[in-house]
């Protein structure tokens, strides 16, 4: 999988940054995937899902957004998020089970 220059998608692709996730899971045999983005400088997430809609209002409305450990986790790495390692930090069976 070659690496996904983030600046060629808006008003110049075709293809949305929602549409690569939706082709990433089916490639791969995920039934979703996120992107998340971190800006240094004030600590805000910027990121993408293709969850359910009904899914997505649950997260915000629980404040998941605020013990995530996927986000914890994605904020400390440039890399994928390995789930399987986050099974055992606080908050991850509140959110996800």
């Amino acid at each position: 999988m070659k690496p996904l220059d983030l600046g060629m998608i808006g008003n110049n692709s075709e293809e949305s940054l929602q549409q690569i996730l939706d082709n990433i899971c089916a490639q791969f045999n995920l039934d979703y995937a996120a992107y998340a983005g971190v800006n240094t400088i004030d600590n805000s997430i910027h990121g993408v899902v293709n969850y359910p809609d009904a899914w997505k209002e649950h997260y915000v409305e629980q404040g998941f957004q605020d013990i995530d450990p996927t986000l914890a986790m994605a904020a400390k790495s440039v890399g994928v998020v390995d789930w399987t390692r986050l099974q055992k930090i606080n908050g991850f069976r509140k959110v996800f089970l």
